[in-house]
């Protein structure tokens, strides 16, 4: 017997349903994370690369769900005075700010 054989008997199809919602949901989230986790070691790598090539390893600083509106990856290069912030996934219910729902 399965665990959603077991929540039908048990509990109906209302459950049933619900925890298959669930399992579908916690899939999708884990594939953005595993996006997220890649994209950001390669961009890590990068400036990593960078920093050694220029022996300047203290001159970036690299920060993940930093405070922001744009919170997934940021990074500053400190003697640019420039700081990247960059938006890994796009969330789908939400439009972009200004446009209409």
């Amino acid at each position: 017997m399965t665990v959603l054989d077991y929540v039908k008997n048990t509990h109906g199809t209302a459950a049933e349903t619900l925890l298959k919602r669930i399992n579908t949901g916690g899939s999708a989230n884990a594939k953005g994370n595993k996006y997220e986790h890649y994209f950001a070691v390669a961009k890590i790598c990068s400036v990593a690369a960078e920093s050694i090539n220029f022996n300047n390893i203290d001159n970036h600083i690299i920060l993940s769900q930093a405070e922001g509106f744009i919170d997934d990856l940021c990074y500053t290069i400190v003697d640019k005075k420039e700081k990247v912030t960059i938006r890994l996934k796009m969330p789908i219910l939400t439009p972009p700010h200004g446009q209409p729902k």
